[in-house]
């Protein structure tokens, strides 16, 4: 999306925001940023799914060893 688009476009989002508001002034620095906001996310390319592995994964088990209890220090 090139550079006037954009801003045409956010300009026409804070716009309706301003209207919905019911024209209340004083808050289109927060329709503004709100609508940038949206339209940016909605334009940001999307992580595509990872496939499934179809191979069955091997749970593998955790071996533990028993530590030796440490020597009691005498004095």
């Amino acid at each position: 999306m090139n550079h006037d688009k954009l801003r045409k476009d956010i300009a026409e989002r804070a716009y309706y925001y301003f209207l919905a508001r019911g024209g209340e002034h004083g808050r289109d620095v927060d329709d503004w940023l709100r609508a940038e906001r949206e339209l940016l996310d909605n334009n940001k390319p999307r992580k595509t799914a990872r496939k499934k592995s179809t191979t069955k994964s091997r749970k593998t088990t955790k071996t533990t060893t028993k530590r030796r209890p440490r020597a009691s220090a005498k004095v």
